[in-house]
């Protein structure tokens, strides 16, 4: 049975179903402040703003509050003046690699650690922005929960 034929079937279920959001079509921000988080996943995005190659580091917050909330961080790859950023990113999370093109590879290692992030929101004229920060793993801490997912490798389709 293909996927079209099984979503056909459920239709109905779809329709009497309430949304789980209690009413609302938006996740209130998360507070700026540190957390523990696990590294749940990587990917990379082409900027909409430049084309530029980002990195993507998916975090799950496990605590003290808004556990299961998700966060993530971009990295550009392509700019010299922000690479710098990007490379002490995957540094303090042990990556730590000769070439750059040996990254993609490597990531994997670096799932499910625990680490400590700050949320920091920063406004620019009517617009707020969420920035996350990896301050440091937490050595010798694992984190269980669902399973980590890495990202088709950079030669796949990409949406855009």
């Amino acid at each position: 049975m293909d996927v079209k034929d099984r979503l056909d079937k459920m239709d109905a279920d779809w329709s009497r179903t309430q949304n789980s959001s209690n009413g609302t079509k938006e996740y209130e921000p998360i507070p700026d402040g540190q957390y523990q988080a696990r590294i749940r996943r990587f990917d990379f995005h082409e900027s909409k703003k430049d084309g530029n190659l980002l990195l993507r580091t998916e975090f799950e917050i496990i605590a003290p509050t808004n556990e299961g909330r998700v966060v993530s961080s971009f990295h550009d790859l392509e700019n010299p003046e922000r690479l710098g950023y990007a490379k002490n990113h995957l540094l303090l999370m042990g990556v730590e690699v000769e070439r750059l093109s040996e990254v993609e590879a490597a990531l994997p290692a670096a799932l499910d650690k625990v680490c400590e992030i700050a949320v920091k929101t920063r406004q620019v004229g009517d617009k707020s922005y969420q920035n996350i920060y990896l301050n440091k793993v937490l050595e010798g801490v694992k984190a269980g929960g669902s399973e980590p997912r890495q990202a088709p490798a950079l030669d796949s389709d990409i949406p855009f």
